[in-house]
């Protein structure tokens, strides 16, 4: 810990170009000790005088004295408008700007078009130009004989040589999966139809929860007819702050991590809002590993 603090010392002071004074605070009432309390979200100080609360978590309540009164906000879950992309979102729009998590309208199937965010954090695709001419409203007709090709994913990198798509990291703790399907298709993720949403001009979406490290998905297509060889789709979550992938947020990260300062670069942007900043610092801090 005594290491990340030094470090961290020297990359805000090389952003900020100001120096650091460090004081301690002392009284025969009461000590901080940070040294004993870093792994802490939540800690309480208190003396005959007073209590202080704090945390790195949403925390709630209220505590008062004869002189004073500080109050700390209510627990809170992601909200549309709170500058992050939730597991129930699309997108976000807010104090942050529009974020769309690197989405166009070519992923969703449209062959242009500018692509924005609803009120509601879900994907305004009225301004997308249609994938389908001459027939928007409808996917993709096929002969009732014919088996369901292997699925079509958009908007991910090119399957390897095995027939193998990889995201080589994400942050996020869900993964957001678009590809086209044909009139009477079924999408299977693992053999089972789970919450697939199928839109009108032949794309279908769903939303993958992703746990820490590789994630490994089946996704098959079935008709009337049969069923698609499935298509293998691996996703490789991070924690927010590992910027090399090996499972630690340590002193190398810090390092990558200033080397991409006021980038756009996503191994860096742990919010995806497309700016490594102060924000993306506080979360690599807050995910420290001794």
């Amino acid at each position: 810990m005594r290491r990340f603090l030094a470090s961290l010392f020297l990359i805000i002071s090389a952003f900020s170009g100001t120096p650091f004074q460090v004081f301690a605070v002392t009284s025969t009432n009461y000590e901080i000790d940070q040294e004993n309390n870093f792994i802490s979200t939540h800690h309480s100080v208190s003396s005959t005088n007073y209590e202080l609360d704090g945390s790195l978590e949403p925390i709630a309540g209220k505590t008062t004295s004869t002189n004073y009164s500080l109050e700390s906000g209510s627990p809170f879950a992601g909200y549309c408008g709170d500058g992050f992309i939730d597991p129930d979102e699309d997108c976000d729009v807010g104090t942050y700007g529009e974020l769309l998590g690197g989405a166009v309208c070519t992923n969703l199937g449209y062959t242009g078009g500018d692509l924005s965010c609803g009120g509601d954090c879900q994907f305004d695709t009225g301004l997308c130009e249609s994938a389908l001419p001459g027939d928007p409203g409808a996917p993709r007709p096929r002969p009732a004989t014919e088996p369901p090709a292997g699925p079509e994913f958009l908007g991910t990198p090119a399957p390897d040589a095995n027939g193998v798509t990889i995201i080589p990291y994400t942050y996020a703790d869900t993964y957001t999966l678009t590809g086209r399907y044909t009139m009477g298709d079924t999408v299977l993720i693992d053999g089972q139809e789970t919450a697939v949403h199928y839109y009108p001009n032949g794309i279908w979406r769903v939303v993958l929860p992703l746990a820490i490290g590789r994630n490994d998905f089946s996704i098959t297509i079935r008709n009337d007819v049969g069923t698609s060889n499935p298509a293998v789709l691996i996703v490789y979550r991070r924690i927010r702050g590992d910027t090399n992938g090996d499972g630690l947020v340590n002193d190398v990260d810090l390092s990558r991590f200033s080397r991409r300062w006021k980038t756009a670069d996503g191994e860096a942007d742990f919010n995806s809002d497309q700016i490594v900043d102060d924000y993306d610092l506080s979360m690599l801090s807050a995910h420290w590993t001794n």
